[in-house]
């Protein structure tokens, strides 16, 4: 906002110990904008830390910043019925979407303003197929076969790739899917609306007694639009013996600003993300040239409250299915 105009409303969510707050407040400054930032964490010891910074650190105190302890799924938001202009976020996992940021991002889009910023915007998960005899014994060593149905997050050392990373799922934000649905929910209460006040406005002239028509409250944005499926194929150059699947991500935070784990177009300082490791019961021997063919599920139980991963393996042989119905590992919503 240009000054004289109403102060950006900046809502950081998942606020962790509040990085990502101080860097909102330099954000407005550098760019010249009155900016409130709200940062929302349910996280107990997390908002230790954010509660001592809103009161002795002198960046924060001169911001203004207030700490909102709630879930940003549920959170009814600002006093008033604010709507934020930027949502900042950092809930991306070693696979990107692993981590819940599209169920959480997408519970909080309500808060978003019509026209609003979401950082990141968008992010995609790359997979690859992957030589490391390590990482493999590694998993052997917990001794459960249950334990080659899960995803891992793993430095991966004597390791190599047997072809380039593909990218598998993309999210964005704030999603279109559900401003769609939400356009057409506002569009069917409006029709709705315009409707009764007919009928009432008819009925008042006849006297005739016509029940209230009810509110529509607003639609629940669900769950199951983030489900997911994707074929990956590859032909790698080299002979090899495939250990199962690495992960990366590439994030783009806003416009042509992005940071990435994925190989080719990796950012500096992601020391943070290690990679994902999706593994192979059995290694497999691949071929040069030979089609290696991987089939992925991304499923959400909105009954359960689940997200798992399935994955199955159709070339150059055919495993069973990993992890169905999320027998062995899943993340809990």
């Amino acid at each position: 906002r240009e000054g004289g105009q109403e102060e950006a409303l900046i809502l950081v969510l998942g606020a962790g110990r509040g990085p990502l707050v101080t860097a909102s407040i330099k954000a407005a400054r550098t760019a010249g904008v009155r900016a409130k930032v709200l940062c929302v964490e349910k996280n107990r010891n997390a908002l230790i830390t954010l509660r001592h910074r809103a009161i002795h650190d002198a960046e924060w105190r001169s911001a203004g910043v207030e700490v909102v302890e709630a879930d940003m799924r549920s959170w009814e938001g600002p006093k008033g019925g604010r709507r934020a202009h930027v949502l900042v976020s950092e809930l991306l996992g070693s696979l990107g979407d692993n981590e819940l940021s599209p169920e959480c991002l997408d519970g909080a889009q309500r808060l978003l303003a019509s026209g609003g910023i979401s950082v990141p915007c968008r992010y995609t998960s790359f997979l690859a197929p992957l030589t490391s005899a390590k990482a493999w014994t590694e998993v052997r060593k917990l001794g459960d076969a249950s334990n080659f149905e899960k995803l891992f997050v793993v430095r991966l050392h004597s390791a190599s790739l047997l072809a380039p990373p593909a990218p598998l799922f993309t999210f964005e934000h704030p999603n279109p899917e559900l401003l769609d649905k939400a356009a057409a929910a506002a569009e069917k209460a409006a029709r709705v609306a315009g409707s009764a006040a007919a009928i009432v406005h008819v009925a008042a002239a006849g006297q005739v007694a016509v029940p209230s028509p009810c509110s529509p409250s607003s639609p629940s944005p669900g769950l199951s639009h983030n489900a997911r499926y994707a074929t990956l194929r590859w032909r790698p150059e080299v002979a090899g013996v495939m250990h199962g699947f690495a992960g990366y991500f590439l994030c783009e935070l806003f416009s042509d600003i992005a940071i990435s784990t994925e190989p080719k177009t990796r950012s500096e300082g992601m020391g943070s993300w290690f990679e994902a490791y999706l593994p192979l019961q059995h290694p497999v021997d691949v071929k040069p040239s030979e089609m290696v063919e991987l089939h992925v599920w991304r499923c959400v139980d909105e009954a359960r409250r689940r997200v798992w991963y399935e994955w199955a393996l159709a070339a150059p042989v055919r495993t069973p299915i990993f992890n169905p119905n999320g027998r062995s590992y899943w993340i809990g919503l």
